[in-house]
């Protein structure tokens, strides 16, 4: 399932796709509260993000979570 998965992304035009399990970002809460928090206009820039850092709470169903990346600049 997790080749499928990343030859589907390749052929949707992301560059790279990797599959982490839900609780490999249990310190994304803290690392996005010191980015935030550790430049100028943080907040602003990534307070939207905050949502995200307990997956857990939104989807208590999910296992995994697929992250994908492309180039904006090309």
């Amino acid at each position: 399932m997790t080749h499928r998965i990343q030859e589907k992304a390749l052929q949707l035009g992301y560059e790279k796709c990797g599959i982490i399990k839900i609780g490999d970002v249990s310190d994304f809460a803290g690392k996005l509260k010191e980015r935030m928090f550790s430049i100028f206009l943080g907040p602003l820039q990534y307070a939207k993000f905050m949502g995200l850092a307990v997956p857990q709470k939104q989807f208590p169903w999910a296992k995994s979570i697929i992250v994908l990346s492309r180039s904006i600049m090309k």
